[in-house]
Parts: structure tokens; C-alpha cells; sequence
């Protein structure tokens, strides 16, 4: 008896490792990503750049569904081993958390605005897994080179009702391939 305990509590302890080191992993990765293309790190709305913390951005902040979302350049993706695809995605939904914690740095109307505290708290009310992966694209006419969405690639289960990319894969599936 007392040596299944022990062998459970090293079991979970070396999957609670395992996790932890996927999600250093997903953080390096992105990071990697963000300094490699600076402009991943900036989100534009009606010609105005915002900051994009950690590379994360809200999609839908004033609707009742917002997600949270990290941007990549497709080719970049596609390059990403499974492993490190799967460790990216530990970190988006991770960053989930920071989002509802911050959402002041993330809330793009102006404070005095009426739907501002409207978004704030959406932003605060985002579920769980309310994220999504997706590819960038920049448009040819924009001289800044700014970033767009492209497409979805992931997207978290909560969100995943919403989703309108139609090649776009469930994380819980993506995880099971």
C-alpha cells in the first residue's frame, strides 16, 4: 500500500515536472519568436499600435466570448517541432491567467470611454480555455509592417464555439494526435 502511494507521488511529481518544463519551453519559444519578429509584439486597431504583452492580444474584448491570442508567422509554425508546437500552446493558455490579472494592459478603449469598463470586465471574465494560436500576415499597403490574423491554427475549447476559421483544430484534439 505504501509503496503505490510512493509511487503515485513520483509519478505526479514527474508529470507536474514534465508540464513545468513544456511550459519554460512554450515561454522560451515565444520569446524567441518575439524578439526574432519585433512586430508580433504590437497589435493594431483602427491605425492605432498597441503594445501586446508577452505577445498576446485579446480578440473580442467587447463581446461576451473574448479570447486570448498569440501570433505567429506561418512559415515559423510550421517549422516548430510537435513537441515545441504543443509547449507553445502550454504557454498561450497559460498566459490566460495574466490577461484576466492585468486586463487594464490588454482593455484598448480609452479609460473614458463608456465601454471601457465594459471590456475590462469581459477581459476578467475570460474563460480558461478562451485562446487560440494563429498565423500572421502582414498587409502590403501598410508601411509599418504591421502583423494581422491570418488564420486560427489551435484554438482552446471555450473558445472553440465560436470559431470561424474552418481548418482551424480543438486544442483537446490537437493534443491527442
Amino acid at each position: 500500500m505504501k509503496l503505490t502511494a510512493i509511487c503515485v507521488l513520483i509519478l505526479g511529481l514527474a508529470f507536474s515536472c514534465a508540464h513545468s518544463q513544456s511550459l519554460d519551453d512554450g515561454a522560451r519559444i515565444a520569446d524567441s519568436l518575439l524578439t526574432r519578429f519585433p512586430r508580433l509584439r504590437v497589435a493594431v486597431l483602427s491605425g492605432t499600435a498597441y503594445a501586446r504583452p508577452g505577445g498576446v492580444d485579446v480578440e473580442g474584448a467587447l463581446s461576451p466570448n473574448p479570447s486570448v491570442g498569440f501570433l505567429l508567422p506561418a512559415k515559423e509554425w510550421s517549422a516548430l517541432t510537435r513537441v515545441q508546437q504543443l509547449s507553445l500552446l502550454l504557454y498561450v493558455e497559460d498566459r490566460v491567467q495574466f490577461v484576466r490579472s492585468n486586463p487594464d494592459l490588454f482593455a484598448l478603449t480609452p479609460i473614458t470611454a463608456r465601454l471601457h469598463e465594459r471590456e475590462v470586465e469581459n477581459i476578467r471574465a475570460i474563460k480558461d480555455g478562451a485562446w487560440f494560436i494563429g498565423t500572421a500576415m502582414s498587409y502590403s499597403d501598410d508601411p509599418e509592417g504591421n502583423l494581422y490574423l491570418d488564420r486560427k491554427i489551435i484554438v482552446g475549447d471555450a473558445a472553440w464555439p465560436t470559431c470561424e476559421s474552418p481548418n482551424a483544430i480543438r486544442a483537446s484534439q490537437f493534443r491527442k494526435r
